[in-house]
């Protein structure tokens, strides 16, 4: 019998590379995202490594769509053992700059259609007897309250809650919710993101670029993760990397240095930048 695993944003990315290393280990990938034409991409590439893949589209933004997707593909793949909720997206600039249509479609991205999944998958894991395991990617930003970032610092802190909440809820079954939380990945993200009028003239996301803060490659953290999902031993979380373990727990014990430090800098930053209002 196939062992499923299902990608959300598998069409780029840390998404992209998370699939084929899934693929590599013998998993058929359900490969989502809204972009056919990238996933075609990627399966084309797991099919010349002589694996099996599967795309399936879906509007993750849309709540409607995701409930009515994620069942039917349960459904489909019914031995589904892996679960990634790695889709997301973010806003740059002053809340008061973003658009209605954009906060709506960021929050349901980055957590309701998460949880919408995990509640469906959780369920079927559960009927169907599977030991498997749910992933959710959120981002080490939850420690740091980073401006002109808050829908995205806000979703990913709110997944975070919820995956330590599921991962209790899960174990006597025997399934494992894992959070993941990446540190500055090489991805397509910061090129993607949406910019209000103000961030397109500040030109970059924001987040501070410390020499001594590592830049890891998106195929790494990938093989890294993977490497702990099929680890059955493990239930948690996942930081890669001593320096990021290490800010992870600084950020955790001095918060109001650490806040001071952000405000200071953010202040410095957009002294020259007037934020357009209504």
């Amino acid at each position: 019998m196939a062992r499923y695993a299902l990608v959300t944003g598998a069409s780029s990315g840390l998404g992209r590379d998370i699939a084929i290393e899934l693929a590599m280990k013998g998993f058929h990938v359900v490969l989502c995202s809204r972009n056919s034409l990238a996933l075609q991409e990627v399966r084309d590439h797991i099919s010349g490594l002589g694996r099996d893949s599967s795309i399936e589209t879906i509007d993750l933004s849309n709540i409607d769509e995701t409930v009515s997707r994620i069942q039917e593909l349960l459904n489909k793949y019914r031995n589904m053992e892996i679960i990634v909720n790695n889709a997301g997206a973010g806003i740059y600039g002053p809340i008061v700059e973003y658009q209605d249509r954009d906060i709506v479609n960021i929050i349901n991205l980055n957590y309701v259609s998460p949880v919408i999944i995990t509640k469906y998958g959780l369920a079927h894991m559960i009927r169907m007897g599977i030991k498997g395991a749910i992933v959710n990617v959120s981002s080490l930003i939850v420690y740091t309250p980073i401006p002109w970032f808050s829908i995205y610092t806000s979703t990913k802190t709110a997944l975070k809650g919820f995956t330590d909440s599921i991962r209790i809820e899960a174990k006597p079954y025997g399934i494992r919710v894992i959070g993941v939380y990446p540190g500055y990945v090489e991805t397509s993200f910061h090129r993607n993101l949406i910019r209000t009028k103000s961030g397109e003239k500040i030109g970059d996301s924001g987040i501070p670029r410390n020499p001594l803060v590592p830049r890891h490659s998106s195929r790494y953290v990938a093989r890294y993760v993977v490497g702990k999902i099929l680890d059955e031993d493990f239930n948690g979380d996942v930081v890669i990397g001593f320096r990021y373990k290490l800010l992870r727990i600084l950020a955790i014990l001095f918060s109001p240095l650490i806040y001071r430090s952000l405000e200071s800098s953010f202040i410095k930053r957009i002294k020259t930048i007037e934020p357009a209002v209504g």
